[in-house]
């Protein structure tokens, strides 16, 4: 994949009338940042690993997962158990 060990620079929900894009930014320089859209969202679950940070998994409407596996830790993720899923809508 094209963004494998870049870092990730955070993501943004729009969820003003429930049906918002999730927007993942990855990367930090001119040449290396992307951006990937997630069009509607379902669920969202944080898995820590023990070896690893652990892995963001973003479902949506048409059953595509996206998988975002952290190999540092992410403070604010890391306050969710595991398989805890938080509803998008």
């Amino acid at each position: 994949m094209l963004s494998d060990g870049l870092p990730f620079a955070g993501l943004t929900l729009e969820n003003k009338d429930g049906s918002g894009p999730i927007e993942l930014a990855i990367g930090n320089g001119t040449y290396d940042h992307q951006f990937h859209n997630i069009y509607e969202p379902v669920k969202i679950a944080f898995e820590p690993s023990g070896s690893k940070a652990g892995t963001l998994d973003i479902l949506d409407a048409s059953g595509t997962t996206t998988l975002i596996t952290f190999v540092q830790p992410m403070p604010a993720l890391m306050e969710y158990a595991a398989g805890d899923l938080l509803p998008v809508q």
